[in-house]
C-alpha cells in the first residue's frame, strides 16, 4: 500500500519560504540621474508648444516595453500642456506625422525629443549562484545589468538644444534573505506604514528617468525660446 511522505511543519515552512520567495531590485542611479531636478511636472512648462518623441529601443527593451515607454513620455508632456505626436510603431498620432518626402515650408514640430536606450553591461556573478544553490537559496544568486538612455533634444530645424546620457545599475537578487529582508524589515524602513509600491526600485527609476527627462525638455524651450528672440532681432537665422 503506498504511503504519502510525511512533511514536519517546519518543513512545509521552508518549503514556502524557498518557493514563495521572489527576486528583489535595487536600483542605483549612475550618470545623469543623480542630477538635481527643480521642474515641477504639475505645471503647464511646455504650454503651446508642439513635442515629437522618438523612441529607439536599441537593444534593452522590447518592442511592448518601448511602446510603452514612449506613451508615457507623452502623456508627461501632455500633462505639462504640450501637444505630443509619438513616432513608435502603432500608435495612430503617427497619422499626423508628416509625410515622407513631404515638403514642409514650416516646421511641425517645436521640439524633437528622441531616445535611444542601450545596454552597458550585464553580469551574473557565477560565485554568487554557487552559495545560491549550496545554500538552498538562502545566500542570494547575484545579477546586475547597466543601461543607458541617451536624451536629444531638438527644435524643429534639427538644431540641437540639449544632448545627455543617463545611467544606471540595477541589480537583481534571488534568494530567501534578500526577500525577507526586503517585505519585512526594508519597507517598514523605507515607507513608513505607507504605500511601498511606491518604494520599488521600478518606481524610483521610473521617478528619475522622467523627471530628469522633463528638466532636459524645459531647458531645451526655455533655450529654443532665447535662439528664436535672437533670429527675430536680426532678421535672420542666429
Amino acid at each position: 500500500m503506498f504511503r504519502s511522505p510525511r512533511i514536519s511543519p517546519l518543513r512545509m515552512v521552508l518549503l514556502a519560504a524557498l518557493f514563495g520567495a521572489g527576486c528583489v531590485h535595487d536600483y542605483q542611479p549612475l550618470s545623469g540621474l543623480h542630477e538635481p531636478v527643480v521642474v515641477d511636472t504639475r505645471l503647464q512648462n511646455l504650454a503651446g508648444l508642439r513635442v515629437t518623441t522618438v523612441c529607439d529601443r536599441g537593444d534593452l527593451l522590447s518592442r511592448t516595453e518601448n511602446s510603452q515607454m514612449c506613451r508615457y513620455l507623452g502623456q508627461l508632456f501632455e500633462n505639462q500642456g504640450a501637444t505630443v505626436i509619438n513616432l513608435t510603431g502603432g500608435n495612430t498620432d503617427m497619422m499626423d506625422a508628416p509625410i515622407e518626402g513631404e515638403k514642409v515650408e514650416e516646421p511641425t514640430t517645436d521640439l524633437l525629443v528622441e531616445l535611444r536606450h542601450r545596454r552597458i553591461r550585464k553580469g551574473h556573478h557565477p560565485e554568487s549562484w554557487v552559495l545560491n544553490y549550496l545554500t538552498l537559496y538562502i545566500v542570494p544568486g547575484i545579477r546586475e545589468s547597466t543601461f543607458a538612455i541617451d536624451v536629444t533634444v531638438r527644435d524643429g530645424e534639427g538644431f540641437m538644444l540639449e544632448k545627455r546620457t543617463l545611467s544606471g545599475r540595477i541589480i537583481t537578487r534571488y534568494g530567501v534573505a534578500p526577500w525577507v529582508v526586503e517585505k519585512i524589515v526594508t519597507n517598514e524602513l523605507k515607507t513608513g506604514g505607507e504605500d511601498p509600491e511606491e518604494y520599488t526600485a521600478e518606481a524610483q527609476l521610473s521617478k528619475d528617468v522622467f523627471g530628469q527627462i522633463s528638466q532636459l525638455v524645459f531647458n531645451a524651450s526655455v533655450r529654443r525660446e532665447l535662439l528664436e528672440a535672437r533670429r527675430d532681432q536680426a532678421g535672420g537665422p542666429p
